[in-house]
């Protein structure tokens, strides 16, 4: 498993594909596909939204997760990092914030390496740098 996380906009799903050499077709993503076609994949881009349409539709992520780690201990996770800034009035939206923060942290724990991408540019937080 690989982690790549970051701001909106900052470039993560490029820096993916560059790192460890994925074609657009090879990655899907988070906001359209359902879990269990991550079981299969090679990346998944939109993490966090796959974590909140699972949430919405009352889906056990944690279930999910643990499923995931064993039957793609492989795929590459690129998720906004949404825990920043004003903390929401709405609870589901700070209960998605918990849960991705959360999942994220399992994630980065599974993970050979966990690269932060910044303004285009990954910043290693686990794993050594190779390309």
């Amino acid at each position: 498993m690989e982690l790549i996380i970051g701001g909106a906009y900052q470039g993560k799903k490029e820096t993916a594909k560059r790192l460890f050499g994925l074609q657009e077709e090879e990655i899907l993503d988070g906001a359209s596909c359902g879990p269990e076609k991550t079981f299969q994949a090679k990346a998944v881009c939109n993490f966090h939204l796959l974590i909140r349409s699972m949430m919405e539709q009352k889906q056990d992520v944690d279930i999910y997760f643990e499923t995931l780690k064993y039957q793609n201990p492989d795929i590459i996770l690129i998720s906004n990092e949404i825990g920043y800034g004003i903390v929401p009035l709405d609870r589901f939206e700070r209960d998605w914030r918990e849960k991705t923060g959360r999942i994220c942290c399992l994630a980065a724990q599974e993970s050979r390496s966990v690269i932060r991408v910044l303004a285009g540019n990954p910043v290693y937080i686990k794993g050594e740098q190779w390309a």
